[in-house]
């Protein structure tokens, strides 16, 4: 596992990231989540706005890209992961989208642009993920559930968001509406994917 000097040194950061982006007016519920968030994160404690968080995603969780083969989360385990799950239905998941699509193109032309992996996941069928990202012009990170989620994660409103650490643990979620591509978070993700890389060396 990576060491816990790393994770408590990032994760705060990443926590503060989350609240300092959220977009709108966010409902009273999320508001109060984003308050315990930047207070853990003040503390060094966990980082998560929204339900609790278990320690890791099942990396045997089954994924594909619409009408492709399928893979598994465990398949990007050294990268650090942007996991969303998002569906088209979701009102406020369009704009979101979009955020995360410009926090796609900011990483690409990064230093970090191989150290991270984007998976945009939907519980829809192959035929209306696909005929969404025809129609809106979607950067090919979209995948839909070749298997359910796992129960653990909770995931009980969408949409959604968790940062996976190298080992595949999660080190912030986030529900609701994010602004992704704030800086506050860039940074935030870059600072993840250096100092995981000085731990990784360390061990």
């Amino acid at each position: 596992m990576t060491s816990r000097r790393y994770r408590s040194r990032v994760t705060p950061l990443v926590a503060l990231a989350l609240a300092a982006g959220a977009m709108g007016r966010p409902a009273h519920g999320q508001s109060l989540a984003m308050g315990r968030a930047v207070d853990d994160a003040r503390r060094g404690g966990a980082t998560t706005s929204g339900t609790a968080k278990p320690a890791v995603v099942a990396a045997d969780w089954q994924i594909r890209a619409p009408h492709g083969p399928t893979t598994t989360i465990g398949a990007y385990r050294g990268k650090v992961v942007f996991l969303h799950v998002w569906a088209t239905w979701c009102v406020v998941c369009k704009p979101e989208l979009a955020s995360i699509e410009r926090l796609q193109r900011i990483v690409a032309r990064s230093p970090v642009a191989n150290d991270v992996a984007f998976l945009l996941v939907s519980p829809e069928s192959d035929r209306i993920v696909a005929r969404y990202i025809k129609r809106h012009a979607l950067a090919p990170h979209v995948f839909v559930e070749a298997q359910a989620a796992p129960r653990a994660l909770g995931l009980t409103a969408l949409p959604v968001t968790l940062i996976l650490d190298r080992d595949g643990t999660i080190v912030a979620r986030h529900q609701g509406l994010g602004a992704w591509d704030a800086p506050a978070f860039v940074t935030a993700l870059q600072e993840l994917v250096h100092t995981t890389a000085l731990s990784v060396r360390a061990r």
